[in-house]
């Protein structure tokens, strides 16, 4: 496990954010990031373990 932790499906963005010192606005800022990139993100993840073999 990393060191974040492993995320609770059912836990809330405020409850997380405040267990791990992060204010609720700026998970949800981070999370619409990850939305609005995903494609990209998936491209890159599945380049660097195809070359990380």
């Amino acid at each position: 496990m990393g060191p974040v932790g492993r995320l609770n499906p059912g836990a809330t963005i405020g409850g997380y954010a405040r267990n791990h010192g992060f204010r609720p606005h700026e998970i949800r800022e981070l999370e619409k990031l990850v939305f609005q990139n995903r494609d990209f993100l998936v491209e890159k993840y599945y380049d660097y373990h195809r070359k990380n073999r």
